[in-house]
Formats: C-alpha cells, sequence, structure tokens
C-alpha cells in the first residue's frame, strides 16, 4: 500500500526542519527537489504556493511528521506528503485530485489521508505570475498591486459563511472523487473544526454536512490535530507547530481510527 497525505503546515511537518528558500538549494536539495518531482504531475505553481517544498533537513521532516509516521504503522511501501506551509483547502483538493489521476495506474492499492485547514484560506490564480498562489489574513511579501487588489479582497468580498461553504463542498468533492475511484481514505481537522465557529449560524450547512461520511471524516465537527495537541500539552516549535512526538503520537490516534473502522479493508 501507498500512502499519499496533503494538508497545510500542519501535515507538512513546519518547525520539524526549516523551509530552504529556493535560491538557497544546495546540490543535494536540489537532487531532493527532483526526486519529489518524479512522483507528481505538472503544476503551475508559485514556489511558496505549493509545487515543492525543501527543508534543511528532509529525511527528517518526512520521517517525523504524521504521514512518515502514520506510512511506518500502516506498513506502507512509501508515502508522498504533498503539503505546504499555509496552504488553503482549494490547494488540497486540486492537488490531490491531480495528483491521484497522474499517479492511480502507478499506485493501485492507494490510501489517501487528509488533514484540512483554515476556512479563511484560500488560493487565485495570478495572470502575471503565471501561477496559483496562496492568500491568507496574514499573507506576507505581496508586491504593490498585489497587496492593493487582496485588500479589497479582504475588505469587499470576502464572507465566511462563503468560505465555510466552499471547505465543506471541498470536503464533499474529494469525498466523491475518491469513492468514485475506490480509494480508500481519512479525513480530519488539522487546526479549525465546526465547534470553533460557535457565532455562526451552521444550520444552513446540514445539507453539505449530512453528506460527509463521518466514518471517514474523523472528528468532522470538533476536534483538530491542533486542540489534541495543546490538550496533551506536547511541545512546541517557536511558532507554535506540533513537533516529532505529537506527530508520532496523532499518526497513532489515526492508525487506530483507521484499524477499528477498517477503513483499509474496504
Amino acid at each position: 500500500m501507498f500512502l499519499y497525505a496533503n494538508g497545510c503546515s500542519f501535515t507538512w511537518g513546519d518547525e520539524l526542519a526549516k523551509i530552504v528558500a529556493p535560491k538557497k538549494l544546495n546540490n543535494e536539495q536540489k537532487k531532493r527537489w527532483k526526486k519529489i518531482s518524479e512522483n507528481r504531475p505538472p503544476r503551475h505553481d508559485d514556489y511558496w504556493a505549493g509545487s515543492v517544498v525543501i527543508s534543511d533537513n528532509e529525511e527528517h521532516r518526512l520521517k517525523y511528521s504524521w504521514p512518515g509516521q502514520l506510512a511506518e504503522l500502516l506498513n506502507c511501501d512509501g508515502f508522498d506528503n504533498d503539503a505546504f506551509p499555509g496552504g488553503s483547502n482549494e490547494r488540497i483538493l486540486r492537488t490531490t485530485t491531480d495528483w491521484i489521476l497522474y499517479n492511480k495506474d502507478r499506485y493501485p492499492d492507494l490510501f489517501v489521508a487528509i488533514g484540512w485547514t483554515y476556512h479563511s484560506r484560500f488560493e487565485l490564480w495570478n495572470e502575471e505570475y503565471k501561477c496559483y498562489k496562496q492568500y491568507n489574513p496574514n499573507t506576507r511579501g505581496l508586491d504593490k498591486k498585489e497587496k492593493l487588489f487582496i485588500d479589497s479582497y479582504w475588505k469587499y468580498t470576502y464572507n465566511d459563511y462563503e468560505r465555510i461553504s466552499n471547505f465543506l463542498q471541498c470536503v464533499i468533492t474529494l469525498q466523491t472523487f475518491l469513492k468514485y475511484h475506490k480509494i480508500n481514505f481519512l479525513f480530519f481537522n488539522a487546526i479549525q473544526d465546526l465547534h470553533g465557529l460557535g457565532e455562526f449560524d451552521l444550520t444552513i450547512f446540514d445539507h453539505l454536512l449530512d453528506e460527509i461520511d463521518r466514518n471517514r471524516y474523523f472528528l468532522l465537527k470538533k476536534g483538530t490535530f491542533n486542540t489534541w495537541d495543546e490538550e496533551k500539552k506536547y511541545p512546541r516549535g517557536p511558532d507554535f507547530h506540533p513537533l516529532e512526538e505529537s506527530h508520532a503520537e496523532w499518526a497513532k490516534v489515526l492508525y487506530n481510527h483507521i484499524n477499528e473502522n477498517g477503513l483499509c479493508n474496504d
């Protein structure tokens, strides 16, 4: 079995190793980049928007992030951690479906694990740079024109209800896609759950929630990797990302849910 994982920084393994800027890659890191890219379809992504991201210790990050730990528990032949720090749910949907269509014949026995992220994050095509770019309320490093546009978006266009609806539709779309291709999977909330959105009337989304397979969405309404980690009081990095112990224990939680519910047996 081969494990494919996608998500944001909580899946990528931020702070297990340090991200290396593209221009500072050494020859060994360039080889690693090329090797990872062989598994992935051609993408029109900005480097920082999730094409391939390299750290200063890839072996450590890949092994000790929860996808690496889960792959070991499941006795997988291999795995691909396709997550990206700051990535959106839209990116998760787009890159996961692309990856599967590109690789499904290569890996007929495939298991997909997704850690969904903040609903407020989104991606847009940037025609000037000819790539997809990821945005969130704290996005930095925008050029003047880009900042003017994004600031206008937050001021005049952004709406939480629209973004929650978009998130749930991403979940349903990917769930439907995976079931159509007869691929086993597990979803969970990496950082944000619906319980944390108590100020909103979520009953208007009941028709969407009813479509989600609760057996394959671990802790759909209440519970995240983030809150679980906080309750366990595991050590965190300076930017509050889970570290090795937390990733390892979270992988065990996911593994137990997979085993107890026979999610690899369909």
